[in-house]
């Protein structure tokens, strides 16, 4: 009984996969290009991490909506080829002086972070012992027109729920990092 089912299911299988792999061509007017929202990898973050060089290899930047109509989140991200990377993500960007991880003002919300490999710990701008936020983020310039974005940054980095250890990234700078609209 169960070769008979199994039987029957392959005749009612086989006209679809044999109409599936038909090749028909494709629309042209299909294949249009959305010119107003190309992926953009372009800039330069660098930063001293411990006292060495952060240098990224790529660059990545979103600005996406935040939900509930709270405004706007620009997230910039330097990677370098070993996974190491900074991660900076601002609620609603405008040029000015920030305080980074300062959770207590959700409009203009900052997360600074450094994470040393892809299974490496998380450091954040937040130091969660004394409850404070570490760090200091400078917007120079936000452009919605050419969709980059230029600063400055520096925080100390701290685990959740520890003393140690705490990683120290000063003189960071990001120059013209652009971004994608989501």
């Amino acid at each position: 009984m169960k070769a008979l089912k199994l039987l029957i299911l392959i005749g009612l299988m086989i006209p679809f996969v044999l109409i599936s792999c038909d090749d028909e061509p494709v629309d042209p007017a299909l294949l249009v290009k959305d010119e107003t929202n190309q992926p953009v990898n372009s800039g330069t973050m660098t930063a001293l991490v411990d006292g060495d060089l952060f240098t990224a290899g790529s660059m990545s930047g979103t600005y996406s909506a935040l939900p509930d109509g709270a405004g706007n989140l620009l997230t910039i991200t330097g990677i370098k080829p070993n996974g190491q990377y900074i991660l900076i993500q601002i609620a609603n960007p405008l040029p000015g002086t920030y305080i980074g991880n300062n959770n207590t003002a959700p409009e203009t919300n900052i997360t600074m972070s450094y994470r040393e490999g892809l299974n490496a710990d998380i450091f954040t701008a937040f130091d969660f012992i004394q409850n404070q936020p570490t760090g200091i983020l400078k917007i120079t310039s936000f452009n919605m027109a050419t969709r980059k974005v230029s600063g400055t940054f520096n925080f100390v980095g701290h685990l959740p729920s520890a003393l140690f250890p705490i990683v120290q990234v000063n003189s960071g700078t990001f120059t013209d990092v652009g971004f994608t609209l989501q």
